[in-house]
Protein backbone atom coordinates (compact mmCIF):
# COMPACT_ATOMS: atom_id res chain seq x y z
CA UNK A 1 0.00 0.00 0.00
CA UNK A 2 1.47 3.29 -0.85
CA UNK A 3 1.90 6.06 1.57
CA UNK A 4 -0.46 9.33 1.03
CA UNK A 5 0.52 12.22 2.96
CA UNK A 6 -1.61 15.04 4.25
CA UNK A 7 0.40 17.59 2.89
CA UNK A 8 -0.58 19.76 -0.48
CA UNK A 9 2.94 20.50 -0.90
CA UNK A 10 4.28 16.81 -1.04
CA UNK A 11 4.33 15.00 -4.36
CA UNK A 12 5.58 11.86 -4.58
CA UNK A 13 8.89 11.05 -6.98
CA UNK A 14 10.02 7.75 -8.09
CA UNK A 15 13.63 6.64 -8.36
CA UNK A 16 13.78 7.51 -12.08
CA UNK A 17 11.81 10.98 -11.78
CA UNK A 18 14.88 13.44 -13.11
CA UNK A 19 12.76 16.32 -14.45
CA UNK A 20 13.77 19.86 -13.19
CA UNK A 21 12.09 22.63 -11.62
CA UNK A 22 9.58 24.57 -13.41
CA UNK A 23 8.71 28.07 -12.41
CA UNK A 24 4.78 28.82 -12.11
CA UNK A 25 5.01 29.09 -15.99
CA UNK A 26 5.75 25.89 -16.55
CA UNK A 27 9.27 27.23 -17.77
CA UNK A 28 12.10 24.81 -16.88
CA UNK A 29 14.77 26.29 -14.24
CA UNK A 30 17.97 25.91 -13.43
CA UNK A 31 19.10 27.03 -10.32
CA UNK A 32 22.28 27.39 -7.94
CA UNK A 33 21.75 27.51 -4.17
CA UNK A 34 23.88 30.27 -2.46
CA UNK A 35 23.52 28.62 0.74
CA UNK A 36 22.63 25.40 0.54
CA UNK A 37 22.28 24.96 4.19
CA UNK A 38 20.38 28.04 4.67
CA UNK A 39 18.34 27.17 1.66
CA UNK A 40 17.14 23.68 3.00
CA UNK A 41 16.59 24.60 6.28
CA UNK A 42 14.20 27.52 5.00
CA UNK A 43 12.42 24.96 2.93
CA UNK A 44 11.65 22.81 5.65
CA UNK A 45 10.39 25.75 8.38
CA UNK A 46 8.29 26.98 5.38
CA UNK A 47 6.49 23.29 5.16
CA UNK A 48 2.98 23.92 5.93
CA UNK A 49 2.70 27.74 4.93
CA UNK A 50 -0.25 28.46 2.83
CA UNK A 51 0.72 30.40 -0.34
CA UNK A 52 0.10 33.18 -1.60
CA UNK A 53 2.29 34.99 1.43
CA UNK A 54 3.57 37.94 2.07
CA UNK A 55 6.90 38.81 4.45
CA UNK A 56 4.40 39.44 7.44
CA UNK A 57 2.99 35.95 7.24
CA UNK A 58 6.55 34.16 6.38
CA UNK A 59 7.52 36.26 9.43
CA UNK A 60 4.66 34.43 11.73
CA UNK A 61 5.08 31.00 10.78
CA UNK A 62 8.87 31.29 11.41
CA UNK A 63 8.09 33.00 14.71
CA UNK A 64 5.77 30.50 15.54
CA UNK A 65 8.52 27.58 14.86
CA UNK A 66 10.68 29.68 16.73
CA UNK A 67 10.16 28.60 19.88
CA UNK A 68 10.80 24.87 19.56
CA UNK A 69 13.81 25.61 17.29
CA UNK A 70 15.49 28.51 19.63
CA UNK A 71 18.07 30.52 17.73
CA UNK A 72 19.12 28.28 15.23
CA UNK A 73 16.77 29.56 12.54
CA UNK A 74 18.36 33.18 13.58
CA UNK A 75 20.02 33.06 9.81
CA UNK A 76 16.85 32.19 7.79
CA UNK A 77 14.67 35.10 10.11
CA UNK A 78 17.77 37.43 8.89
CA UNK A 79 17.76 36.54 5.37
CA UNK A 80 13.92 36.83 5.07
CA UNK A 81 13.63 40.36 7.17
CA UNK A 82 16.36 41.54 5.02
CA UNK A 83 15.80 40.87 1.23
CA UNK A 84 11.58 39.71 0.85
CA UNK A 85 9.93 42.79 -0.10
CA UNK A 86 6.77 44.01 1.72
CA UNK A 87 4.54 44.29 -0.68
CA UNK A 88 5.13 41.40 -2.57
CA UNK A 89 3.15 38.26 -2.34
CA UNK A 90 5.34 34.82 -2.65
CA UNK A 91 3.53 31.53 -4.60
CA UNK A 92 6.26 29.11 -4.17
CA UNK A 93 8.81 28.53 -1.60
CA UNK A 94 10.96 28.53 -4.47
CA UNK A 95 10.33 32.41 -4.73
CA UNK A 96 10.66 32.88 -1.31
CA UNK A 97 14.03 31.38 -1.43
CA UNK A 98 15.09 33.22 -4.75
CA UNK A 99 13.83 36.59 -2.88
CA UNK A 100 16.20 36.03 0.69
CA UNK A 101 18.85 35.73 -2.42
CA UNK A 102 19.60 32.16 -0.98
CA UNK A 103 18.86 30.54 -4.34
CA UNK A 104 20.11 31.66 -8.14
CA UNK A 105 18.69 31.02 -11.35
CA UNK A 106 21.46 30.38 -13.98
Amino acid sequence: MAYVSDNPNFTEKSENDTSRIEDIDRKSVENSPTDLKKASKLANLLEGISFPANKEKIKDHLNRLSPSMGNRINDVLEAIQNNLDENVEYNTTYEIEKAARLVTDQ
